[in-house]
């Protein structure tokens, strides 16, 4: 259990004029009655995309924090102690997210309200990098399990199966279909989450009428209330993301 630590004692401009001199952003947030910044260095309030710190202090706190969860967790550990590297989503002025670790202490303001006197550190790069490598060990095992199942059955739809079910879980989506290109045209031979009615448009496409979507590796974006590729059964699924990826399978048939 984390020992409680008394908090700091505030004395005038104690915190706020080393404050300034420091390269990091740092602030001062008062507590109670919500969170709000009392004061900040520039390169606090420049990090969040504002022009003065005037400001940048009438926003509340919680309209930089991309997760109002985090701030709330934030605010308990800070009632029992010293932070060192809490992790947490924030957004500036612009919208734009990043990553900042929270170092910083409790302390009392010249009334002796409850505030916390704090640093961040962007670590944006590190989280894009840590996402990276989990996304390649998360690839990486799924070929493998993909390769298992593969030699685990000689029956086609069995393969196909599984496939289809390792990619939906390492895209996260939660529809989605593997078409077979054979001598008639385009087969869909497997899906998972697509409708009676999606499936009565898109189950079989004669060869001369083949969508050109389907013919190379693409991701197609487009809105509900656009009309350039999505078909309107697509649109009344909701579907506005497509990916396409074509395969090859052992045998040399497409």
């Amino acid at each position: 259990m984390k020992e409680k630590v008394p908090p700091l004692s505030y004395h005038g401009n104690m915190f706020l004029e080393p404050m300034n001199r420091f390269p990091m952003p740092m602030a001062i947030i008062n507590l109670e009655p919500e969170p709000r910044f009392f004061d900040a260095n520039e390169a606090m309030w420049q990090k969040f995309g504002y022009q003065t710190k005037e400001d940048f202090l009438t926003v509340p706190v919680r309209a930089h924090c991309q997760k109002p969860r985090q701030l709330q967790d934030l605010i308990q550990l800070a009632g029992e102690g010293p932070i060192c590297g809490y992790e947490m989503i924030f957004k500036s002025r612009d919208g734009a997210a990043f990553w900042g670790a929270v170092t910083g202490a409790g302390c009392l303001g010249q009334s002796g309200e409850k505030c916390f006197l704090c640093s961040i550190d962007d670590i944006t790069k590190q989280k894009e990098s840590e996402e990276l490598l989990r996304h390649g060990v998360e690839e990486a095992a799924t070929h493998n399990r993909i390769l298992n199942a593969v030699f685990d059955t000689f029956d086609l739809d069995q393969r196909l199966d599984r496939l289809l079910d390792e990619v939906m879980d390492l895209l996260h989506v939660e529809m989605a279909g593997i078409y077979l290109l054979e001598e008639g045209g385009l087969h869909l031979r497997s899906w998972r989450g697509l409708s009676c009615n999606f499936r009565a448009h898109a189950r079989f496409f004669p060869k001369e009428k083949i969508p050109q979507w389907s013919r190379r590796q693409c991701l197609i974006t487009e809105r509900l209330d656009e009309r350039q590729v999505f078909p309107d059964f697509a649109k009344d699924e909701g579907i506005q993301t497509l990916a396409i990826f074509p395969l090859r399978v052992p045998s040399g048939s497409k």
